[in-house]
């Protein structure tokens, strides 16, 4: 299946995600740097057109970073119905299998459309976080030192830690989710037959059928997506408390002098936002 999702369209997106990403770190440091000249009576010039071109040249890596998505999303899909095809060619009978059917044919004909688009939008999104984490973390250790590097360390070991003990729960949430999502949709091509026919005893099988399966279906994927944000929560609230320790240290030690302080509260929100992408990568874990 990785020859599916491998090709160069892919290899460009990834590519210029990483751009993408380093841009939007790069206001981090530029921030800093800022803050730092004002409270030091430094050069001002160069940082606020670094801050400025970080905010808006970020758009050109995104744009095409989309465009060669949608062409991987594409050619993957291409490639999963010649694979499909190996296996399924010359064999009549499984057309006229209605149980072989039910079983295996949404996988071709919703399942495999569902599932690339939804992993390669995964990816994106997961890819774009653990990116944005590393470049903005690199650059708060450099305006703020070693100590800094060392809290997140900790923090990132922490929520490893925690998320590779929940790891067990979140497989089994997401495979009961996977089954019954694929027997819903399993239900859908007797729907055309039941509901054109008008034959009120066939379309009450068939709804009887279908209901359950969304039951099914309903169950489990609220079931894991709520498992999913509890877990998320606690590794959140434990790992951050090394990064919350520093930074509070650093603004409220009588050691800090004013640069320092300028530049903890101008990066505070960033910061925040750091904190909430690192939830979200623990979240993009578990799923």
């Amino acid at each position: 299946m990785k020859s599916v999702f491998s090709s160069r369209y892919a290899v460009f997106s990834l590519f210029f995600l990483i751009i993408e990403q380093a841009i939007v770190a790069s206001s981090t440091f530029w921030l800093a740097w800022l803050a730092k000249g004002i409270a030091g009576n430094g050069a001002l010039l160069f940082p606020f057109i670094g801050f400025v071109c970080s905010l808006t040249l970020v758009y050109i890596p995104s744009i095409l970073k989309r465009t060669c998505i949608a062409n991987a999303k594409a050619c993957a899909l291409e490639r999963y119905v010649d694979l499909c095809s190996i296996g399924l060619h010359g064999v009549p009978h499984l057309s006229r299998s209605t149980s072989f059917q039910r079983e295996k044919r949404s996988a071709i004909e919703t399942e495999s459309f569902l599932v690339i688009n939804e992993t390669f939008d995964f990816a994106d999104f997961s890819l774009g976080l653990i990116l944005n984490v590393t470049f903005n973390v690199s650059a708060l250790c450099i305006a703020f030192g070693a100590q800094l590097l060392w809290a997140y360390i900790l923090a990132v070991s922490i929520g490893i830690a925690l998320t590779a003990g929940f790891a067990r729960r979140a497989q089994s949430d997401s495979a009961a989710m996977q089954q019954s999502r694929t027997g819903a949709y399993g239900a859908l091509p007797g729907a055309w037959d039941a509901i054109t026919l008008g034959n009120s005893y066939n379309l009450a099988l068939w709804r009887a059928d279908f209901g359950r399966k969304i039951d099914e279906y309903r169950s489990n994927a609220s079931a894991a997506m709520r498992n999913i944000e509890v877990l998320t929560t606690l590794t959140l609230w434990i790992s951050v408390l090394p990064i919350v320790a520093v930074m509070a240290h650093a603004l409220l030690s009588k050691d800090s002098d004013i640069a320092m302080r300028a530049m903890i509260l101008a990066t505070f929100p960033l910061q925040i936002q750091v904190i909430q992408y690192i939830a979200d990568i623990v979240n993009c874990l578990l799923n």
